[in-house]
């Protein structure tokens, strides 16, 4: 190349300048969603904390795309519109609306559970599986009926984060293995 031509190359890149895209902003995790979504809300109590923390598990749990978490975090409002939600795929769309639903319906059961409630569920077997839970725990004689009942409502917790028909079938199998374990009386 000339001496000439690579001045002329030098004088157009100086002139026009080098053009770099500043660097995008970090896309939120789940839990940076979930936040943004309850400061909307402007509400306080167990069911906002229920929502916030039903929309962080299944953000986890089903592996939202970085355009829905990003699309939760630029809302604005709360309008109704939720355009974020066609972000999500038909499966987690799912997931979410039951999960959000079992906490828009309480559980009616006569069990007392002072020390911890289990999960909210839609899956019927698994509320049967909380529900023989309380009455297993009443059980007299039986060891570490407490300690037990703890354990399995945070294995309902894991069981919550799984697919309806998943859910479906290992309350199932519990419920039926619970016939056989614990024969009880009330006192």
């Amino acid at each position: 190349m000339r001496h000439i031509d690579v001045i002329a190359v030098v004088a157009v890149l100086a002139a026009t300048g080098c053009h770099v895209d500043p660097p995008l902003p970090p896309v939120p995790s789940c839990g940076e969603a979930a936040a943004h979504v309850d400061a909307l809300h402007h509400a306080d109590g167990a069911y906002a904390r229920g929502v916030r923390a039903t929309l962080e598990r299944r953000c986890e749990v089903d592996h939202w795309s970085e355009r829905t978490r990003t699309c939760i975090a630029d809302e604005a409002t709360l309008d109704g519109n939720h355009k974020c939600r066609d972000t999500l795929t038909i499966p987690q769309r799912t997931q979410l609306d039951a999960a959000l639903a079992a906490l828009a319906t309480p559980t009616v059961s006569a069990r007392p559970l002072a020390d911890a409630e289990c999960p909210p569920t839609v899956v019927e077997e698994c509320a049967a599986v909380c529900d023989a839970l309380g009455r297993v725990a009443q059980c007299p004689g039986m060891p570490n009926a407490r300690v037990v009942m703890q354990a399995w409502i945070h294995a309902l917790a894991m069981v919550g984060t799984q697919p309806i028909d998943t859910q479906r079938r290992m309350c199932l199998a519990q419920l039926q293995s619970m016939q056989f374990a614990a024969r009880c009386t009330r006192p």
